[in-house]
């Protein structure tokens, strides 16, 4: 069985994939990864730098890192998957992953152009709701909001105050780049740098905009078939 661990967008949570998890076959087990918060729903993160998350995860997640598994990463997630990839990638402890898959996910050598700390609340919701990360219905009543915007402030400053270590970053497996078509918070060009950071680098786009609304059961079958790619190409390589 193949195992596909999911990191969310910021501001998300490990239900973002309780749907993945429902419709994956008998071949593939879905693994949504939780961050650590001070409580659910409206708590705060735990871990307030990648490197500290990271060393959480490995340790949290450590019976899923057998083989064969693949990382997947929407947006912020796509920064936490590439990470753990690579500390796997120089962790013995651990096979590593069969692939990374990213979507709708900015190059880690390229930083995120959000300031989140001079956004007041109304701003920051007005930004979620552009990129598609709030129903309209919802930004008419910001007293539902307002309990989870911490949280979505603690990500993206984790994300906008990462410095990126360029020593030994490119990635020796397979990374599968999807990007989507409308997005209003990725830029193609930051699309386009995951090409550095991968030995054997695909890049593909969807339609719809960041999260992928116009056709998300496509995103997920795509993803879901990388996996299965990558899962039995590594198989092929341990018995060849």
């Amino acid at each position: 069985m193949t195992r596909l661990l999911c990191f969310h967008h910021a501001g998300g949570a490990a239900t973002a994939f309780r749907s993945w998890q429902n419709a994956a076959g008998p071949a593939l087990d879905v693994v949504p990864v939780a961050l650590p918060t001070t409580r659910p729903v409206t708590g705060r993160r735990i871990h307030r730098s990648t490197s500290e998350l990271i060393d959480h995860l490995l340790a949290e997640y450590a019976e899923h890192l057998r083989e064969p598994y693949v990382l997947y990463g929407h947006s912020m997630g796509g920064l936490l998957a590439y990470l753990m990839a690579r500390r796997l990638m120089r962790n013995s402890a651990h096979p590593a992953p069969a692939a990374l898959i990213v979507a709708a996910s900015w190059s880690p050598r390229m930083r995120p152009s959000i300031d989140v700390d001079s956004l007041e609340d109304r701003e920051l919701v007005q930004l979620l709701n552009a990129i598609g990360g709030v129903p309209a219905d919802l930004v008419k009543r910001p007293e539902w909001l307002a309990p989870m915007l911490p949280v979505i402030r603690d990500d993206l400053r984790m994300c906008g105050v990462y410095e990126h270590d360029h020593v030994d970053d490119v990635l020796n497996i397979p990374v599968h780049v999807i990007g989507a078509e409308g997005d209003r918070l990725v830029t193609p060009e930051q699309t386009a740098g995951w090409v550095d950071l991968g030995e054997r680098v695909s890049i593909e786009y969807h339609a719809g905009g960041h999260f992928f609304e116009a056709d998300p059961l496509a995103l997920r079958l795509r993803v879901f078939a990388l996996a299965a790619v990558a899962a039995g190409e590594q198989n092929v390589r341990a018995v060849s």
